[in-house]
């Protein structure tokens, strides 16, 4: 419990820093927008919340700290490679981000749906369970998209990139995402094997 209250304290702390740049408080020069890192900063601590209030009121349990933690090292490796030049400088950063932030993202959506199979009593085969997390992680990376591009249109900033990039970006979230559903396959496969 401890670990999940020093985790809060991170992504508020990672949140203090980023407000406190985009009301110009502070001027640490980055590649990107301080909006659209605190933005994703916000939207994915409101959602680890919500998801550990709707665990504990289904499950009696709340979101476990390593899943927390897991978001908070992908909140601020973004961060951290806006701030430090990072996308600048190394192109394949970017892709490491959206291949670890989707593949998070999968896994945190597979613990929510075996959560809910449990509970509700769904009858899914596991790969049914894969394809939902495959689809609910591609609607976030092209709703992250998405946010770059308004970003980019009503600030006129560069955000997105070119055409490229965001089909590259797209491409690494699908990997990111098919790579822990292909592991999660592997081992309940693996599991059947040896409980026979």
């Amino acid at each position: 419990m401890i670990f999940l209250w020093l985790i809060r304290l991170a992504f508020l702390g990672l949140l203090t820093f980023e407000g406190a740049n985009y009301i110009r408080l502070l001027h640490f020069t980055i590649d990107y927008t301080w909006f659209g890192l605190l933005i994703t900063s916000l939207v994915v601590l409101v959602g680890l919340e919500l998801l550990t209030k709707f665990l504990q009121k289904f499950e009696g349990a709340a979101l476990h700290w390593s899943i927390w933690l897991l978001a908070f090292v992908m909140v601020a490796s973004d961060a951290f490679g806006d701030l430090f030049h990072w996308y600048s400088r190394w192109s394949w950063y970017d892709q490491i981000n959206h291949f670890s932030g989707s593949a998070v993202a999968t896994a945190i959506l597979l613990v929510i749906f075996l959560s809910c199979r449990a509970r509700f009593a769904w009858r899914f085969p596991d790969f049914l369970l894969g394809f939902l997390a495959l689809g609910g992680a591609s609607f976030l990376g092209a709703v992250y998209e998405i946010e770059e591009y308004l970003e980019d249109f009503f600030n006129l900033t560069n955000r997105l990139g070119d055409g490229p990039d965001t089909g590259n970006d797209l491409f690494m979230n699908t990997v990111g995402s098919l790579t822990i559903i292909g592991i999660f396959l592997l081992s309940r496969y693996v599991r059947r094997k040896t409980n026979r």
